[in-house]
Formats: structure tokens, sequence, C-alpha cells
């Protein structure tokens, strides 16, 4: 999988203080679900009774690991790379099939750029509002 990603190894002293804001915004969450993603992967393995929690964990879990998936020679800037996991972190592809996932992403990056949205006046909290709105309207198209 590329980027790696390793929750329980840093490799930067720096960390997210190297991030831009707006993804800053985003590697937190990601990093909190992908850790209870896979605790939960694993203790599935041992459980053929699952509430829905659980299952919609193990589903997100599995599109946002299929949107971590990086073609070889093909590195992704970091708006684009904001954008996708935007949309796989809110659970707006949670009702997307997994085989679908990439094409989608491809549909997503053609469609707009973060940077119709991104103002540096602007709140974190409202880019974020203003992306779903947008992202909603693409992945129903």
């Amino acid at each position: 999988m590329r980027p790696a990603v390793n929750l329980s190894l840093s490799v930067s002293r720096v960390g997210s203080a190297a991030q831009k804001k707006l993804m800053k915004s985003i590697s937190g969450p990601l990093k909190l679900f992908l850790a209870s993603y896979n605790e939960v992967k694993s203790f599935s393995a041992f459980s053929s009774d699952l509430d829905i929690n659980t299952l919609e964990t193990l589903n997100r879990g599995a599109k946002i690991t299929e949107l971590l998936k990086q073609k070889n020679y093909s590195p992704m800037d970091v708006d684009s790379q904001f954008v996708v996991l935007f949309a796989g972190v809110s659970g707006l592809l949670d009702d997307i099939e997994i085989t679908k996932i990439a094409d989608l992403e491809a549909f997503i990056l053609s469609k707009f750029s973060l940077y119709e949205f991104y103002d540096e006046e602007e709140s974190v909290e409202i880019i974020h509002a203003q992306l779903k709105e947008s992202l909603i309207d693409v992945i129903n198209e």
C-alpha cells in the first residue's frame, strides 16, 4: 500500500507540523479510524456475529484502504489526496461498492480540484462543509 501507513512507527520528528492545515485536519481522524479498523478487523476474524457498528467500521475501513492504494509511478499531489481521503473519512463512500472505488476516485478528481474551495481566510470547518456538499453532488452524479 502506498503511501505506507504504519500507525505504530513515526518516521519524522516534525510530524503534523509539516502538513498543510487542511491535511492536518483529516490526518488525525484518518489515523484514529485506521487504528480502530485494524483492531476490529483482527477481532472479526474470530467472530461471526458482528453488530452494525462493527460492520460499518469494516466497510469504511476497507474503502479507505482502497483509497490509500497508489498506482506505480502515479504520484498524487497533497490537495488531491485530501479530497479523496476526506470523501472516505466523511463516510461519503460507504454506499459505493469497493470494486468501484478506484473509478470513483478518478471521477472525483476529474470533476474539481481543492483550489475551488481553498481560501486561506476561511476556517477549516467552512471548507469541509463546502467540499462535502460538492462531493455529494459528484458522487450522486
